[in-house]
């Protein structure tokens, strides 16, 4: 929130309690459309909203713990699809080029 729009490749990780197994995301105060892309606890993809606009409300997820928040288009753009798994990794910005 508050941003104009997210850095180039940037997204952010949102998770639920532990015992939710519902999420539902609302867009208030944002300036820009996102994707967003609801996980499971084991990481994969429940269901997918493309380019949500500013000032809406989802309907619940069930089953979803966490949900990514990427820029709209991204996850087209990567061929994501319901039921493809993600893994996140550390990233620690040093090049693990030999």
């Amino acid at each position: 929130m508050g941003r104009a729009a997210l850095a180039p490749g940037a997204g952010l990780l949102i998770g639920s309690g532990p015992l939710i197994r519902l999420m539902w995301i609302h867009t208030f105060f944002m300036r820009f459309a996102l994707d967003l892309v609801f996980l499971d606890r084991g990481g994969r993809i429940v269901r997918i909203l493309s380019a949500v606009k500013p000032w809406r409300l989802t309907a619940p997820v069930f089953g979803a713990s966490f949900v990514l928040e990427l820029a709209a288009g991204a996850a087209q753009r990567s061929c994501a699809r319901v039921g493809d798994e993600i893994r996140f990794e550390e990233f620690t910005g040093a090049s693990k080029r030999a």
